[in-house]
């Protein structure tokens, strides 16, 4: 990344710091919208924004998971008993591995979307939004590295990482010990080692191509297809007296296979009557396969569902353990339904867990 935007917590269009790795330039107090000719001038993917670190909670977590739906999982699921208060629709970005650990982090959605919609006013639009704190380099086992801010100091420990007060820091080091190493602009990380919450429905969107060298090219190719469309309908009138005979003669096999059987749909009438039954992608067979598998569940419960136009059925689920869950994908699976669990499984605070599964037809 070369250019490093940390943003106040007082006023999102204000900039208490700034660094251009690419220059080797770095600056302080400065407004948002005044880095916009900086931005855009940075290489491709170039551009991050750090969130103040007041309101996000971090901690270093070893988490042995490899795939990341599962150490999202996990992650949520120890942020439960780690948050003091409870974070809105949170999301949660992992730090890469380091030493069997990584800096796992949760932030509001709100704040990145408040924080997205400032700098696109400021005409920036950022590759990366990482956290203030998360860019300090690691801290020594026992010790403490420390980025002061004007008022502010960003913390980063063994433990985790947090963002105060100057004076709240300070009292929180001294409690645990020690001053810590204060470091400078110049010795802050990459963002490529910090967690990253531009991704999945966040993730920022690719421009769309320039057409226009391509319209005449498209012209052509709609002239060349009218052709080709007057051609397949003289070719069409041509061969239909032909299909006409061929079905006839398909309806009359079938009435003589299936006597008393009047003939509606033959086509849909003989896939019916094939070895294997085919579960179609729509609200009705999917809710009902679930409803019944959940029916043989005593600690798995539906608490909402929606469906969407591309025959995809989301189920938000209540279970008891996750061994639970587990036979209902696999109950799904043995009925035709491919089920696949959300990355966001969380504790609801009684005992159980809640998660989204998401079913379409195999």
């Amino acid at each position: 990344m070369s250019l490093v935007i940390i943003l106040d917590p007082d006023d999102l269009a204000q900039v208490p710091l700034w660094i251009d790795r690419e220059s080797g330039e770095h600056g302080t107090d400065t407004p948002l919208d005044s880095l916009a000719e900086r931005a855009a001038a940075q290489p491709k993917g170039g551009v991050c924004v750090a969130l103040p670190g007041e309101s996000v909670l971090s901690r270093t977590m070893r988490l042995p998971m490899k795939r990341k739906r599962d150490l999202t999982r996990a992650a949520n699921l120890a942020l439960d008993d780690a948050q003091a208060a409870v974070i809105d629709d949170r999301l949660v970005a992992l730090g890469p591995e380091n030493e069997g650990a990584r800096l796992v982090t949760a932030v509001s959605r709100t704040l990145i979307e408040e924080v997205l919609a400032t700098a696109h006013e400021a005409g920036i639009d950022p590759d990366r939004i990482t956290v203030d704190h998360a860019l300090l380099p690691q801290a020594e086992e026992g010790g403490a590295v420390i980025l002061r801010l004007s008022s502010r100091a960003c913390v980063r420990t063994p433990e985790g990482a947090f963002t105060a007060e100057i004076s709240f820091a300070d009292e929180m080091l001294a409690l645990a010990g020690g001053a810590g190493d204060e470091v400078e602009a110049a010795d802050l990380m990459d963002p490529l080692g910090a967690p990253n919450f531009r991704e999945g429905p966040l993730a920022k969107r690719r421009p769309l191509p320039n057409l226009k060298p391509f319209a005449l090219a498209a012209s052509l190719a709609a002239v060349a297809g009218f052709v080709f469309l007057i051609g397949t309908l003289t070719e069409g009138f041509r061969y239909s007296g032909a299909a006409k005979a061929y079905r006839a003669e398909a309806e009359a096999s079938f009435t003589r296979a299936f006597p008393g059987t009047p003939v509606v749909d033959i086509e849909r009438q003989l896939r019916s009557r094939g070895t294997r039954t085919v579960v179609r992608s729509d609200f009705l067979p999917l809710a009902a396969i679930l409803a019944d598998v959940l029916s043989q569940e005593d600690r798995t419960r539906i608490t909402s569902l929606s469906y969407d136009a591309d025959g995809q059925l989301t189920a938000e689920l209540t279970f008891g353990s996750f061994p639970d869950l587990e036979r209902v994908t696999a109950a799904l699976a043995d009925r035709g339904v491919i089920a696949e669990e959300g990355s966001d499984a969380r504790s609801d605070g009684d005992g159980a867990f809640v998660t989204q599964l998401f079913l379409r037809a195999g």
